[in-house]
């Protein structure tokens, strides 16, 4: 789905390379220096590539993220019976 949304192989990156370079920086929540570290890269090109994968996945999103449901109002209250019409100044 990736490939279809754009993200291309490079000369020297492969297509699941980048996609486990994302994956890595994205489970381990560290940064790009950790992942040019991890896959034995040039910050730039782990830059890069994050990016291009990200992209990627932005673009997958209509197609994978389900709608809210249409009937909802902010006016129906919270789960504590408030009515949302009182908190209208902090939204």
């Amino acid at each position: 789905m990736l490939v279809a949304k754009g993200l291309r192989p490079t000369r020297w990156v492969g297509v699941k390379e980048q996609v486990a370079l994302f994956l890595i920086m994205v489970g381990h929540d560290t940064r790009v220096r950790h992942g040019a570290f991890e896959v034995i890269r040039s910050t730039e090109t782990v830059h890069r590539h994050f990016h291009n994968v990200l992209r990627a996945i932005l673009m997958l999103g209509p197609e994978v993220v389900k709608p809210a449901r249409a009937n909802f109002s902010p006016d129906m209250g919270n789960r504590h019976g408030w009515p949302m019409t009182y908190f209208k100044v902090f939204i």
